[in-house]
C-alpha cells in the first residue's frame, strides 16, 4: 500500500499565498495533487495543513484525506518529517501499515506527473539497494564548475574541481532533488528521516523539474504551462525513468 503526504502550509512569505495561488486555471498545489490522484499506484493522499481554509479546498477529492496539523508544526523552521510523524501518529496502522510506502509530495511542483508517483512506488515495493527513493533532475552546471563562498567571502571549490578547466564532456553529472521523496514506513519510523542515503534515483527531465519558490519561478511555470496547453503538449511526454526500467 502507498500513501502520499503533501504539506500545504499557509503563511508563505516569499510568494504570498503561494500554495493556493492560481496557476493556469487552478491553485498551484492542485497540479501535483491531481497527478497523485491519477496515479494507479497511490491508494491514499493525506494533505496536511495548519489552515482550515486550505483543507476545505481538498475535501471531497478522490483518495484525499485532509488533516489539520498544529501551528507549531507549520512554522518556517518546521521540517517535513515533523508533519509526517504527526500523520503517522494520528492515523496509525489504519493507513500506515507495515508494508506502506510513504511518498512526500510538494505543493510547489506543478510539473509532477502520475508516472513519477507510479515509478517511485514501483521502486520501493521491489528489492532495490537504496534506503529511500528520490526523483532527481540533472543540474545545468556540473560539480566541477560549482563554487561556494568561504568565511571570508572568497570563492572556493567544493572539493571535486581541479585547477585545470575541464571540458564539459569530462565533467561528472550533478543532480538536484525534484521534490518527490519515497521511503518505506519502517525505515522512516526508525530514522525519522525522509532522505536516507544511499538513495535510489528516479530521473525527471529538466523540463519538469521546476519548483516554485520565487515570483520568477512562478512566472516561468506559468509561461511553460501556457505554452504546453496552447500547443496541446502533454507533459507526460517528458517521461521519467529509473534503472528498473532499463
Amino acid at each position: 500500500m502507498s500513501c502520499v503526504i503533501m504539506g500545504l502550509r499557509s503563511g508563505s512569505k516569499g510568494v504570498i499565498g503561494k500554495n493556493i495561488r492560481p496557476l493556469c486555471g487552478k491553485p498551484l498545489f492542485r497540479w501535483s495533487l491531481d497527478a497523485a490522484i491519477k496515479s494507479s499506484s497511490v491508494r491514499n493522499i493525506i494533505v496536511s495543513s495548519d489552515s482550515c481554509e486550505y483543507l476545505d479546498l481538498v475535501r471531497g477529492l478522490k483518495k484525499v484525506i485532509p488533516l489539520l496539523r498544529p501551528k507549531n508544526l507549520a512554522t518556517d523552521q518546521s521540517t517535513d518529517e515533523e508533519y509526517i510523524v504527526h500523520a503517522i501518529d494520528y492515523f496509525g496502522d489504519t493507513i500506515f501499515n507495515v508494508n506502506c510506502v510513504i511518498i512526500r509530495a510538494c505543493a510547489t511542483s506543478p510539473f509532477q506527473t502520475s508516472q513519477d508517483y507510479d515509478i517511485l512506488v514501483k521502486v520501493l515495493t521491489s528489492s532495490t539497494p537504496g534506503k529511500s527513493c528520490m526523483a532527481v533532475a540533472e543540474c545545468g552546471v556540473p560539480m566541477e564548475k560549482t563554487m561556494i563562498l568561504d568565511r571570508n567571502n572568497n570563492l572556493v571549490t567544493t572539493g571535486k574541481q581541479s585547477r585545470v578547466i575541464m571540458p564539459r564532456q569530462k565533467c561528472s553529472k550533478l543532480f538536484k532533488r525534484s521534490n518527490l521523496i519515497g521511503i518505506r514506513r519502517d525505515d522512516f519510523i526508525a530514522s525519522r528521516s525522509l532522505a536516507l542515503l544511499p538513495a535510489y534515483p528516479v530521473f525527471i527531465p529538466k523540463e519538469r523539474s521546476i519548483d516554485i519558490d520565487t515570483e520568477h519561478d512562478f512566472l516561468l511555470a506559468q509561461m511553460l504551462l501556457t505554452h504546453y496547453i496552447d500547443n496541446s503538449i502533454n507533459i507526460n511526454s517528458f517521461s521519467s525513468w529509473s534503472y528498473k526500467d532499463i
